[in-house]
């Protein structure tokens, strides 16, 4: 296995994706936590689904503005509570029939 010029300890440069994980590093779209693993196997949890499908779209993840703030202030489901960090995205996902 030759050395990965990522932080993450379970990718290696000979795996498909290495150039499109390493574009996306590079370009800061991800990045490395404590843990330094990439789980390229692993599942997502729903909420962070929603958020990359509708953060590609929109904003609303990212900085919510105030009309969204206003617009969506319930939840758009039971678990997903207003401190979740992608609870503007799932709100619109929900309303515009993205996820339900």
């Amino acid at each position: 296995m030759a050395a990965s010029e990522l932080p993450f300890t379970d990718v290696s440069i000979e795996d498909l994706y290495y150039t499109d994980l390493k574009y996306m590093y590079n370009a800061g779209i991800i990045s490395d936590n404590s843990n330094h693993l990439f789980h390229p196997n692993g599942l997502l949890p729903r909420d962070e689904f929603a958020g990359t499908v509708v953060g590609v779209s929109c904003q609303k993840c990212i900085t919510p503005s105030v009309e969204d703030i206003i617009h969506y202030n319930t939840n758009p489901f039971v678990d997903v509570l207003k401190k979740n960090q992608y609870f503007y995205c799932i709100s619109y996902a929900k309303e515009k029939e993205i996820a339900r």
